[in-house]
């Protein structure tokens, strides 16, 4: 890492975060979101996605019940922000170091982002999730809070202490690995890839720290030890330096 991103950490972070984060702060680079692609689940889909080797592309899971994968464009802006905002959705046992959340509402922030940057994007997008019209930025907000619902598997829907346990997964892949991915707008990504994205071609698979040993155990198992798996806190981390230096 170099002196300037150091400094920048450790400026903007408290000093227990700081010290916290000293294993992270470490590594020679930090994580590049430009030209990757992000997935986010949790893990009880994760291991499902392990066991079938890809990522479905053939039923109705995404924002709009349509069909495909979807992935966050890491060539937006506020990329990092968006899939944090997915990864606090698919995460009940909140076990990272860090929650840059505390430092500023990632809600607030990604959609004032878009309403400064690409309003009618935002409020097309917003309009299509809650079927109404919105003209105001206190509209959008209002509805774009929907973004912090907690992902229920239907398979365990009903069973609250398995819920409690679930935490989120983060599929990185380089785009060029993603060649028939179209773009749904500035953010989003879809893939409609007949036989689905194969979990093989990830590069980097992002977990809380404490959860890093069962994920590379599980690659193992299926033969996947290519990939790199590192701790979401430095997900969180970067967000935190990038706020910091706006």
């Amino acid at each position: 890492m170099n002196q300037e991103t150091l400094e920048a950490a450790q400026n903007a972070l408290l000093p227990e975060d700081y010290l916290s984060c000293q294993k992270i702060l470490s590594q020679a680079d930090f994580f590049e979101p430009k030209g990757r692609a992000m997935h986010t689940t949790n893990d009880f889909y994760f291991f499902k996605i392990l066991k079938s080797g890809r990522i479905a592309t053939d039923n109705d899971r995404g924002m709009y019940h349509s069909k495909g994968a979807f992935f966050t464009n890491g060539n937006f802006p506020e990329a990092i922000t968006f899939q944090l905002i997915f990864e606090d959705q698919n995460t009940y046992d909140f076990c990272k170091k860090l929650d840059s959340q505390k430092y500023s509402d990632k809600v607030s922030v990604f959609v004032k982002y878009l309403w400064d940057n690409k309003r009618e994007e935002i409020k097309h997008r917003l309009e299509k999730i809650s079927s109404k019209q919105v003209e105001t930025f206190e509209e959008v907000l209002e509805i774009a809070e929907s973004f912090r619902f907690k992902a229920r598997p239907q398979e365990i829907e009903k069973n609250l202490e398995a819920l409690s346990k679930l935490y989120a997964v983060t599929i990185v892949y380089e785009q060029d690995k993603l060649q028939d991915a179209r773009a749904t707008g500035s953010f989003e990504l879809q893939s409609l890839r007949e036989g689905g994205v194969p979990i093989s071609e990830a590069s980097i698979i992002f977990v809380p720290e404490v959860k890093i040993s069962t994920i590379k155990k599980a690659l193992k198992k299926y033969q996947l030890e290519h990939i790199d798996v590192r701790p979401s806190e430095e997900l969180e981390l970067i967000r935190i330096i990038n706020f910091s230096k706006k």
